[in-house]
């Protein structure tokens, strides 16, 4: 059984895509879509599958939850190229057969980001140290840190989606991982997911596993408003993790 699961870190959880890389089709004007970034560096430090919402407290409840990762370093993956991660191997363990109504990941509050984009002025956009688009520069890796989910002097820590399959959740934390209220002593996000029906694990379930994508979600270009536009920034988008139960 597979499980879309798609937690939406970034700022652009309903934002269209943009016009395929070298297409010369223009892009929208002052606005944003999303692309493929060539890196995207998450730090992982827990997932896991729970009988009810671990976040309904506003802070992280495990006592219905089976910690299928735990990394207490972190587990920092890039998502760019495609990965999967083997959910009973690092620290964790195969919850007990049941049917599990929310899968929940815990991770740092940063992503680590590389983008380029050739706009239909011909000029290719990459992105420099701080996010910004730089015309015919050579792309740079840069960090975004997610503090909040709208803009100052506005807070905002949670963010909710009814999406294909189920409900998505995201929560911004801090170190004891209580909802971070006032936007500030953010370290973690928590993203939980409750699907359309829960996730059986039976008796013969042997494995489970997430594969992650990126493509054409997880990096945000942000537009000039002009005739022809162009990129003016890069932030990140959200990414796409596919549950895989193996029986």
């Amino acid at each position: 059984m597979s499980l879309l699961i798609p937690i939406s870190p970034g700022k652009s959880q309903t934002t269209s895509v943009c016009p395929a890389s070298g297409s010369n089709v223009a892009l929208p004007a002052d606005d944003s879509c999303a692309t493929t970034p060539s890196r995207y560096e998450i730090v992982i430090y827990e997932m896991g599958l729970c009988t009810s919402n671990p976040t309904a407290s506003n802070s992280f409840d495990r006592s219905t939850c089976t910690s299928t990762l735990i990394s207490s370093g972190g587990n920092t993956t890039d998502l760019a190229p495609g990965s999967t991660v083997d959910l009973g191997n690092s620290g964790g363990s195969l919850p007990e057969p049941g049917n599990y109504s929310y899968a929940y990941i815990i991770m740092a509050n940063t992503f680590g980001l590389n983008v380029s984009y050739t706009a239909s002025d011909s000029n290719t956009y990459a992105s420099d140290s701080s996010g910004q688009a730089v015309a015919g520069g050579t792309p740079t890796n840069f960090t975004e840190t997610l503090e909040n989910f709208d803009e100052a002097p506005n807070c905002e820590p949670t963010a909710s989606a009814s999406v294909t399959g189920g409900t998505l959740r995201a929560m911004l934390a801090d170190g004891s991982l209580s909802r971070a209220d006032s936007c500030t002593g953010v370290t973690r996000l928590i993203g939980t997911f409750e699907p359309s029906s829960p996730i059986a694990i039976t008796s013969s379930t042997s494995g489970l596993n997430v594969s992650f994508t990126v493509t054409d979600n997880g990096a945000t270009i942000t537009t000039s408003n002009a005739a022809t536009p162009i990129p003016t920034a890069f932030s990140s988008g959200p990414f796409s993790p596919f549950f895989t139960v193996i029986e």
